[in-house]
């Protein structure tokens, strides 16, 4: 009764927009008027060459500054080598437990104070800490960019360690690390329950990735003074990288840097780099049960670490075949395990390429009865994915699919920044971006299987699930060993 309702609604309307057009001269073209076949694609627009100023300061910050000027602001990212990379299992999250008391307040601000002074100047700051960088951003109006640039090095170069506010806070990581360990023991786990993360752990081991949440070892070392070291050792302009993207004189912005607080920033000896533990590539399912008792659902996070140093060619190659096979709407997962098959809420893929190392990770949601059953489709459909070739169109889909995701990011200043951010920080080659578009375009079927079959999926996944364990053990064991921690 409804959808009659419905669509006798849309009929009524479409008479109503019927009639308008035709009372106000603007009759509706005849079907037989739409082009066919559709007009040929537009000309794709060249990433822009952007006039550009790099210079290191005598205290090794380096500073790269790109004039942009399609709209009237300044985007700008200061990058400290102070991320996940920096810690151990003695020190997991440390980078961000030190950004969370960072952004409590600076010498000069608190919170409320910060975000006024921000919006003064018609724009934001943020600071995170990811896994190879701390990062402060922030915008503005083009002609305030010297009052950018002085609150991002307030916010980062004159932070407030409060002694309370760090006891506090370093009280309720400790319990948090508790309470998470005696629910696990117990069963007892929420929803919120970090599935990614025990699935960084499971795949990375003692590699710094894999500490994505304070354990008991962190607990135990977790102390004010511990916090103050890390911020002591890592926060040093030497190896640090500030970029300014936006309608500037690149010129007279890097005096206005140079007259600032960034150019008197102390040069310290980095520290000594902790010894890499590589993660694990053994050749076998391992799967890792965060028990969720009577849980309708499941949530479950597959992976496996791809090594560091892979081509440029294994790199596109590998986000192509991500695309194709979970990447993006209309990939093979997608298709098959929700569309076709209806076991899951959702389902896709993603590729984190980082700098010690990547991740591909395919995640899903499912009802509890036929999560077992979805599990073992997505492994079968990696797998025949590795042995049979893509398809001609799934391969044009794909780069079509990439390289407009790609030039839409440069649409926007803050994504063409954060482009321009990583290719600057990570010294890549000239063309990163450049020929981003081209060296997808190169990928042909014969690489897409290549790299599926080197970096993808089976045999050496780590698998989460958070659900019912009573429910799921017997079908888990069918798919792989099951460990705990």
């Amino acid at each position: 009764m409804r959808r009659q309702k419905i669509a006798g609604f849309r009929a009524l309307m479409m008479g109503a927009a019927t009639l308008f057009l035709s009372a106000s001269g603007h009759a509706l073209p005849p079907e037989d008027a739409v082009p066919s076949p559709p007009p040929a694609d537009l000309a794709v627009h060249p990433v822009p060459t952007l006039v550009t100023v790099r210079e290191t300061l005598p205290n090794g910050l380096r500073v790269v500054i790109c004039k942009n000027s399609r709209v009237p602001l300044v985007t700008a990212a200061l990058g400290i080598p102070a991320g996940q990379s920096m810690t151990d299992s003695k020190s997991a999250t440390m980078e961000d437990i030190v950004e969370t008391l960072i952004n409590q307040r600076s010498k000069k601000y608190d919170n409320k104070e910060f975000a006024a002074a921000s919006k003064k100047i018609g724009g934001s700051v943020s600071f995170s800490a990811r896994k190879d960088y701390a990062i402060v951003q922030g915008d503005a109006i083009a002609s305030k960019t010297s009052d950018l640039l002085g609150l991002m090095a307030e916010r980062v170069l004159r932070p407030k360690f409060d002694p309370k506010i760090m006891e506090a806070y370093v009280s309720q990581l400790k319990g948090r690390a508790e309470m998470i360990a005696e629910a696990l023991k117990a069963g007892v786990i929420d929803e919120k329950f970090d599935t990614q993360g025990r699935l960084m752990r499971a795949i990375y081991g003692k590699h710094p990735y894999a500490f994505t949440e304070v354990n008991d070892e962190t607990a135990k070392n977790l102390t004010v003074d511990t916090v103050l070291d890390f911020y002591e050792k890592h926060y040093r302009p030497n190896g640090s990288l500030l970029l300014v993207v936006g309608d500037v004189d690149p010129v007279q912005t890097l005096s206005q840097i140079k007259a600032s607080s960034f150019a008197t920033w102390k040069r310290i000896t980095p520290p000594v780099q902790k010894t890499i533990v590589n993660p694990s590539y053994e050749l076998f399912n391992r799967v890792f049960v965060a028990n969720r008792e009577k849980s309708v659902s499941a949530k479950v996070s597959l992976g496996n670490a791809i090594p560091k140093g892979i081509s440029e060619r294994d790199m596109s190659a590998i986000e192509v075949a991500n695309a194709i096979i979970g990447g993006k709407i209309d990939s093979r997962l997608f298709n098959v395990i929700r569309e076709k098959l209806g076991y899951a809420y959702s389902v896709s893929s993603s590729v984190s390429l980082d700098e010690l190392a990547s991740t591909f990770t395919i995640r899903v949601e499912s009802r509890t009865s036929v999560t077992g059953k979805a599990i073992k489709r997505i492994l079968a459909e990696v797998k025949e994915f590795q042995d049979k070739p893509a398809t001609a169109e799934e391969l044009s889909a794909a780069k079509n699919y990439l390289g407009g995701k790609f030039l839409k990011s440069l649409s926007a200043q803050s994504t063409l920044a954060s482009e321009l951010f990583e290719l600057e920080y990570f010294n890549h080659s000239a063309n990163w971006l450049t020929g981003y578009r081209d060296r997808i375009n190169a990928v042909t079927l014969e690489d897409v299987q290549r790299a599926a079959k080197k970096y993808l999926l089976p045999g050496r996944a780590a698998i989460v699930v958070q659900g019912d364990e009573g429910k799921l053990s017997e079908e888990l064991a069918e798919i792989g060993t099951i460990q705990t921690d």
